[in-house]
């Protein structure tokens, strides 16, 4: 059982974090199935690096290698697991070149998997992987042999940036089937240059549900960017319901481009409209120019449904669902296009830099102050939580979860007894006894009572310790589930 604790983009509801385990490759080889059965053990495969080879082409890559060609040159961007698998994948197939043209132009479908993935400065280029593949097919074979090196390296580059960083070749697996094991990655090597070189790189990506909503919410804002984005929504009073203002139309825009509110079709407009205006006994001209301005008042009216819609908006960034347009409010509608698709994309590096996690996990998404428990895929479970506040912010990290301690005892941290409790203890030091808290003297751990201490010493703080008995006033309630790290965070 993994724990993950995450923040993400709260003004996105789809946007949510979880951790993942590229099925083939991924930062920690300990977390993936990271071998296939083949016929051809690396280690053999290693002692081709002198045999004889069957063209000048493949001969001017073998050269490459002998002259430790991709050691020199790419050793500060890979482990050197990765270089070495890329020593076994060329001399397994005695060095003949691993790109065909179908691999060429899959290489350049993957480039642009990048963006997909919400990354921009890969130092990448498309005309980089032109100029490459047009290398490959024309010039020398001393021209051919680099430019097929090179776009190899620049297919691991692809799946590095989109795995979080390649391992090496899972050295601690091993095979369960009679066949040798060998790392996936050289057998990937020649599947990518054979025409997979795209579709192999998606398997390198986090594959959770919530990694998929941040790929499928970041294609929708760079739509939306696309289209011109929004307008920002000028300061003003706030309208409450059946108020026009000016900014209505803006309103309503903005709410539109994120999908909380919808225009009500012609029909729906028209009876709308019609209800405001009486039909009898109104000349034509007249009862045209009161459905137009009764029209022009709606549009600029603070309505239900615009209301409902607002705390729509307002629930889904954690703000009060009051449907009142107050200053948070107005900061969060104005946050532009630009700002939300740079939050995504961070998230997603981040997320893509954390190590691996089962299938089944605790997450602890902070923003929305929920702890969910998911399988397989599926969300099995979801409560409300209790995290910390700006001041003293929840850490984010992933860890596994050890053990669970029931009716457990609290012993409140420094920092909380300094903050919260001194000053409580200072104005009565009854609060210790009604809320269940005995004092003990830390340096020779006897009990004393609350009544003796000065409270008002700051230096009480770090030289009595408070214990919480069990019970129903206990601030851990009847679980506290245990993972030992560095920030001391455990769930409760």
């Amino acid at each position: 059982m993994r724990l993950l604790m995450k923040k993400y983009i709260s003004s996105v509801a789809l946007a949510s974090l979880t951790l993942a385990s590229p099925a083939l490759l991924t930062a920690s080889a300990e977390d993936v199935e990271f071998v296939s059965s083949e016929s051809v053990d690396i280690t053999l495969a290693r002692q081709n690096i002198d045999v004889a080879v069957k063209s000048s082409l493949a001969d001017s890559v073998q050269a490459l290698f002998v002259d430790d060609y991709p050691d020199r040159t790419y050793s500060s961007e890979f482990d050197e697991g990765v270089i070495t698998a890329v020593r076994a994948s060329y001399a397994q197939h005695l060095f003949d070149p691993i790109w065909t043209n179908e691999g060429a132009k899959s290489l350049a479908d993957a480039y642009d998997r990048l963006g997909a993935n919400g990354i921009e400065n890969s130092g990448i280029e498309a005309s980089d992987i032109a100029a490459l593949v047009k290398a490959r097919f024309s010039g020398d074979n001393s021209t051919k042999a680099l430019a097929d090196v090179q776009m190899t390296m620049t297919w691991l580059k692809m799946a590095s940036l989109i795995s979080g960083g390649l391992a090496d070749e899972g050295s601690a697996v091993h095979s369960t089937k009679d066949a040798p094991a060998q790392s996936a990655l050289v057998s990937n090597l020649v599947l990518a240059g054979e025409g997979q070189a795209d579709t192999l790189l998606e398997s390198y990506q986090p594959n959770h549900p919530q990694y998929s909503g941040l790929q499928n919410v970041l294609e929708h804002y760079r739509d939306l960017a696309g289209t011109g984005g929004w307008s920002a929504i000028s300061d003003g009073k706030a309208p409450e319901a059946g108020d026009t203002d000016p900014r209505i139309p803006a309103l309503r825009q903005r709410l539109i481009a994120e999908g909380y509110y919808k225009l009500p079709g012609i029909v729906e407009l028209f009876n709308m409209i019609a209800a405001r205006v009486p039909s009898e006994g109104i000349p034509a001209e007249e009862h045209k120019s009161a459905a137009l301005e009764a029209f022009q008042t709606w549009f600029v009216t603070y309505d239900e449904p615009l209301e409902a819609a607002v705390k729509s908006f307002q629930s889904h960034h954690g703000l009060t669902q009051d449907g009142v347009l107050g200053a948070k409010t107005l900061l969060a509608l104005n946050e532009s296009v630009a700002s939300k698709i740079h939050r995504i994309e961070t998230t997603m590096a981040t997320w893509r830099t954390q190590t691996g996690m089962d299938d089944r996990y605790v997450w602890a998404n902070i923003p929305s102050y929920t702890v969910e428990g998911w399988d397989d895929g599926h969300r099995e479970i979801t409560m409300k939580s209790v995290v910390g506040m700006p001041s003293r912010a929840t850490p984010i990290f992933s860890d596994e979860i050890e053990y669970a301690v029931t009716n457990p005892k609290w012993y409140a941290p420094i920092s909380i007894v300094r903050r919260d409790k001194l000053p409580k203890l200072a104005n009565d030091p009854s609060y210790a006894a009604s809320h269940g808290f005995s004092i003990y003297d830390r340096e020779s751990g006897e009990k004393v009572a609350a009544d003796s201490v000065n409270w008002s010493d700051a230096s009480s703080a770090t030289r009595y310790s408070l214990v919480q008995s069990a019970g129903s006033s206990n601030a851990l309630g009847e679980l506290k589930i245990i993972f030992p790290n560095e920030p001391s965070v455990y769930l409760h």
